[in-house]
């Protein structure tokens, strides 16, 4: 029988990443705990997951109250933070060689992007400044990967909007990008 390699947290684990890095956390042999908005819509795709029965733990956890991670974090090896706060309803130039030293312009996309991913943009830029700070200040490793779009088969219950966004120009509806 496979060892326990240890327990980590995923936040966020509703999500088209969050659920994939959860999937195969399982089949590498780690106990995962992950955190959702509410415990009280369908996770049937997450609990059943290979080896979620023993090795899976479902919290609920609210981004605006971040005690409510506590349990979820307590005694993990690593936290995998991919959660983020959005709010949907919210309507709030040539790329060029960047490093971390760069950061969205909050006020270009309140302004500017007039869709939903506004909230998403500005969430995960003051999520990233959030940990990075954090790491700094505790001594902490933080790697943080922003990828720009994600595409592909998922297992997460919803339509995830990054690949709603990738079909739009192949389905010719430029209202889903």
């Amino acid at each position: 029988m496979e060892s326990d390699k240890g327990t980590v947290c995923v936040t966020g684990g509703t999500g088209f990443i969050a659920s994939w890095l959860i999937k195969r956390l399982l089949e590498e042999g780690y106990s995962v705990r992950t955190t959702v908005r509410e415990n009280k819509r369908d996770l049937s795709f997450l609990t059943s997951l290979p080896r979620a029965d023993e090795k899976l733990k479902i919290f609920s956890a609210d981004l605006s109250d971040p005690d409510s991670f506590d349990a979820a974090v307590e005694g993990s090896k690593g936290v995998f933070h991919v959660a983020t706060p959005v709010d949907f309803g919210n309507k709030e130039p040539d790329l060029e060689m960047m490093d971390e030293s760069f950061w969205s312009d909050l006020d270009f996309v309140r302004e500017k992007i007039t869709h939903d991913f506004a909230s998403y943009i500005i969430s995960k830029t003051l999520t990233e400044r959030a940990v990075l700070e954090f790491g700094a200040q505790h001594g902490l490793d933080v790697v943080t990967v922003i990828p720009s779009l994600v595409v592909g088969p998922f297992i997460c219950s919803k339509f995830p909007g990054s690949v709603r966004s990738s079909l739009a120009p192949v389905l010719g509806n430029s209202s889903l990008a």
